[in-house]
């Protein structure tokens, strides 16, 4: 368990070449009306937390490099937007997570959370990259290797954002310099494979999954891991955020006590929505993800409604909902006002029926594409 397929395997072309298939069926070979234009089948109860699905293609599950194919008409632009993390927020005001809501006040959440993790430092680390002997590569009879580290006065490590550093050398190009920048670029990419790491197992620990099933959805990206690594960090989570463990403990309790009293058990969500259960058989996974995904359902249809009519109002219409991305279609004319409709009118404005007291809005991302 654990160990990488290697690329060059027949397994591994196999299971590429099935994948691409996959997505050439899906999303390529589906026939596009007169037009040319994709028009999915949108489901409004297709699933039990209220989220919108798709169908005929389903867009929902259309990888985000893989979107690019889609393209305005000549005269039209597309503008795009995204919730930042919304089911992250979800949960954290729901189940009053404080460690978790800081994190995602602090500008990059998968950062925090990676340091709190693996406890670590990125600017400690990133710093200590160039301030210890500087390897060019493994090899220590490479002439290019063992150069003498950075002094404090040599270099100027800057924070440009909580999601960007920069580098700034003090001496002269050399071999030296270059030592230090390949020094400094193999710790930044370290910590990008850290924090990939600490996104998907928080994503997938939020939801009460076995360490067997964190590990299957975390081996894509982190090929080496065990089910020991996983088990350390969801005790390393559990000690952060115990609400979040708590939480659907709590809600199956409640669950077994409605069921006893009125032959049917329910699940309440962050802002009224139900699901309901007749029998015994509910998992608690399933106790956990409702609340979380009917919550942020919630939060992006009420988005929907309220931006539907401003991006009319510009000859525009609403071309998909994307889990929790909004994508528009507008005369190229109007673009930069549909971003602002966008990036002013999905933030909203809500109060949790169960979770933090306050009024809450969620931070978007808006882009014009092509």
């Amino acid at each position: 368990m654990g160990t990488k397929l290697d690329a060059r395997s027949p397994g591994a072309g196999y299971l590429g070449a099935m994948a691409a298939e996959k997505l050439d069926v899906t999303f390529c070979q589906v026939k596009p009306i007169g037009d040319l234009c994709m028009r999915p089948s949108w489901k409004q109860h297709g699933t039990v937390t209220g989220r919108y699905s798709a169908g005929d293609p389903n867009l929902m599950n259309v990888p985000a490099w893989l979107r690019k194919m889609y393209e305005a008409p000549k005269g039209w632009k597309l503008v795009g937007a995204d919730y930042s993390a919304v089911e992250l927020w979800v949960v954290a005001i729901y189940t009053q997570s404080l460690n978790l809501l800081e994190a995602l006040r602090s500008g990059d959440v998968h950062r925090n959370n990676c340091e709190n993790l693996f406890k670590i430092s990125f600017e400690a680390i990133l710093r200590e990259s160039v301030s210890t002997e500087l390897l060019w590569s493994g090899d220590r009879s490479d002439p290019r290797n063992s150069h003498a580290s950075l002094r404090e006065e040599e270099f100027t490590l800057v924070e440009v954002n909580p999601k960007k550093f920069r580098l700034d050398l003090h001496i002269a190009p050399g071999p030296r310099y270059n030592a230090a920048i390949a020094a400094y670029e193999a710790a930044w990419d370290k910590l990008q494979g850290l924090r990939t790491r600490a996104k998907g197992f928080v994503f997938a620990g939020n939801y009460r999954g076995g360490a067997g099933m964190i590990l299957n959805k975390m081996l894509p990206f982190a090929p080496e891991m065990t089910l020991y690594d996983i088990i350390a960090l969801q005790e390393q989570w559990r000690a952060l955020n115990p609400n979040i463990f708590a939480k659907p403990d709590i809600n199956m309790d409640v669950y077994y006590r409605r069921l006893k009293t009125h032959g049917v058990g329910w699940v309440t969500g962050p802002f009224g929505r139900r699901r309901y259960w007749a029998d015994q058989t509910v998992k608690i996974t399933d106790v956990a993800n409702f609340p979380i995904q009917s919550g942020a359902g919630y939060i992006v249809n009420e988005a929907m409604i309220r931006i539907g009519p401003k991006i009319k109002a510009l000859g525009g219409h609403l071309v998909a909902q994307i889990h929790d991305a909004f994508y528009v279609m507008v005369p190229e004319d109007n673009a930069e006002q549909a971003k602002v409709v966008l990036e002013t009118e999905m933030p909203g404005k809500y109060t949790f029926q169960d979770g933090l007291a306050g009024e809450w809005s969620f931070p978007v991302e808006a882009k014009i594409g092509q």
